[in-house]
């Protein structure tokens, strides 16, 4: 018969016990609970794989046809800022061009035909959907899934718009000249059921860009663009950089010179000129305050910008007192929807938000970042506009100090509303 064990002794060994079994009964607890939550979102993202975006898209039996131009143009910017640019049409008229080029909208599934077109001399071009799933020859890679377009001929590019959303065109040779020469334009794809997407009263088309304002194409010479700062150190860097241009992409010193120094390569069919840059200009649709346009809005209403970073670098957009609801990104619905006060866009991405029109008043709409809110180094200017409710007008105007602007409506079908805006400023 076994000695019995000292009554600590057994209660300590009983406590043991206990102990262990609860802890491989807690382990036991969280293998369960962890396991079905590790299935679920494997689950989860297996069926998102199966399903990507534009899989299950029916073709809607309708074609809808662009003539898309390209013409050499010149813009202004902003007050005493102008440029020699090329610019989108859909007009062989050479005064017609644009920038940002013409918004496209189309529905998903609806056949999309754009004959591409080019004037411009010297350039060679292609375009490419951003975002869309076109077949590979329709992609606009040049030298991979097609030649350039070269002055006087023309491409079509044919495809399914899928998937729905906010997209862009532009050009993909010699991608950061190009773009910056102007050639860029909204995609919006509009889902056949319009129900799948909250409802809003209007939208507009917000794209955000950066320019090196003094850069000459060609070697031309840009008239009316020097800086206005007043520091001469901007004189010198802008003098470096007309130099610069005039040395690297004039034709003549490059037949004599340049090219002397610039080897071709022998691994790509053309050697581009280089194309450095420094940007210090900031756009919302073309234009740089004070000649960006308001936005007019109505108050109960519900309308949804278009956020698309067309630029190189990143911009932060805040509106005054409001929120985003940011909904999509990269032109697909977000599963979790989330407000902000302040979105983040890098190069090429972009954003739709909605906003409940709930305060009225003349609000700032901009870029957060300070930098980007100047023009010439001075602010205000840039990557800023209004953000106006009907009645409050007056009050963006400057409270009567318009600095020579005009009342005058006018309409930007390009910046994809159909209503009026106000032209706030004018140039004197």
């Amino acid at each position: 018969m076994e000695a019995s064990m000292p009554a600590p002794q057994a209660a300590l060994r009983s406590l043991l016990v206990v102990a262990l079994l609860g802890t491989v009964g807690l382990a036991g607890c969280f293998t369960d609970d962890a396991a079905p939550g590790a299935t679920s979102a494997a689950q989860t993202a297996q069926s998102m794989l199966d399903n990507p975006p534009g899989a299950d898209v029916k073709p809607t039996g309708k074609t809808k046809e662009f003539n898309l131009y390209l013409h050499r143009m010149r813009h202004v910017l902003y007050p005493g800022a102008s440029m020699n640019m090329w610019g989108f049409s859909l007009s062989d008229d050479p005064n017609s061009a644009q920038f940002p080029g013409p918004t496209l909208r189309v529905t998903e599934g609806d056949k999309v035909v754009v004959r591409f077109l080019s004037t411009v001399a010297g350039f060679n071009h292609t375009l490419h959907f951003h975002g869309q799933h076109v077949p590979w020859d329709m992609d606009g890679v040049p030298y991979v899934t097609q030649e350039p377009v070269e002055p006087g001929e023309e491409f079509v590019y044919t495809f399914i718009a899928k998937p729905a959303g906010t997209y862009w065109y532009h050009c993909h040779v010699d991608a950061q000249h190009h773009i910056d020469m102007g050639m860029y334009g909204a995609f919006i794809v509009d889902p056949q059921d319009r129900s799948t997407e909250p409802r809003y009263d209007d939208d507009f088309v917000l794209m955000l860009d950066d320019m090196d304002r003094f850069h000459l194409e060609g070697g031309d010479t840009n008239v009316n663009n020097t800086p206005q700062s007043g520091d001469p150190f901007d004189y010198e860097a802008w003098a470096r950089r007309q130099a610069q241009d005039t040395y690297n992409r004039n034709a003549v010193i490059q037949e004599n010179a340049g090219s002397k120094a610039r080897p071709t390569r022998n691994w790509y069919p053309v050697t581009y000129a280089p194309f450095t840059v420094s940007y210090n200009t900031y756009l919302i649709n073309g234009a740089a305050f004070p000649y960006t346009e308001p936005i007019v809005v109505k108050e109960g209403e519900t309308v949804r910008l278009r956020l698309i970073n067309a630029g190189n670098t990143f911009f932060a957009m805040h509106l005054h007192g409001h929120h985003f609801l940011v909904t999509h990104k990269d032109g697909i619905a977000l599963n979790s929807p989330y407000w902000a006060d302040t979105v983040f866009i890098g190069p090429s991405e972009r954003y739709d938000v909605y906003v409940k029109l709930n305060n009225p008043g003349p609000w700032d709409f901009h870029d957060h970042a300070a930098t980007h809110t100047q023009n010439d180094n001075i602010f205000p200017g840039g990557a800023m506009m209004m953000f106006v409710y009907e009645g409050f007008e007056d009050l963006a105007m400057g409270h009567g100090h318009a600095h020579g602007g005009s009342s005058q409506k006018i309409k930007l079908p390009a910046t994809g509303s159909s209503g009026d805006y106000i032209r706030w400023y004018a140039e004197t």
